[in-house]
């Protein structure tokens, strides 16, 4: 028989090694790292100042505003996430994924209001959803192409998905 690499079999899983306890635990530095890792993480702050300010009745007005930063790194972070998840899919796929997921605060908001029996919000928060990935999304994306050569080419794929 002779040796190469070859014949011989392929371990897929290697043996279990039984780590120390100081292996284990995670550096308490770490969450520290991911908050300054970006700006943009900074805006977490705002989230328990929101529910302090709820609790403590500063008004709907200072309620909003810091609900409105502390979803910003959410929003960032919803939106990575999906584009990771589409990266191991096809292109409709993929495109479902950011079109479903990129609508999460419209789902979040309407659930809320329809539990209020706020119908009425739910109707102009879905309305104004659609006419902003129509109209500020689609011209933006024309602009920007337009700056960047004299031709656009569009995927077929994503079209069929967007269009029906």
């Amino acid at each position: 028989l002779s040796s190469s690499s070859k014949h011989q079999p392929k371990i897929f899983f290697q043996s279990p090694v039984l780590l120390s306890q100081a292996q284990c635990v995670r550096p308490l530095w770490m969450p520290v790292q991911f908050f300054f890792s970006s700006k943009l993480n900074l805006l977490l702050v705002a989230l328990p100042l929101a529910v302090a300010s709820q609790a403590a009745s500063f008004g709907d007005g200072p309620v909003f505003v810091l609900s409105l930063l502390a979803l910003c790194p959410l929003a960032e972070r919803l939106g990575f996430v999906t584009e990771q998840l589409a990266m191991y899919t096809n292109d409709t796929l993929g495109g479902l994924l950011n079109a479903s997921f990129g609508n999460a605060t419209e789902l979040i908001i309407c659930g809320f209001a329809l539990h209020h029996g706020l119908l009425r919000i739910v109707q102009l928060s879905l309305l104004g959803s659609v006419v902003s990935n129509l109209l500020l999304v689609l011209g933006s994306a024309f602009i920007a192409g337009g700056l960047r050569g004299p031709s656009q080419t569009f995927n077929q794929e994503g079209i069929s998905v967007n269009c029906g």
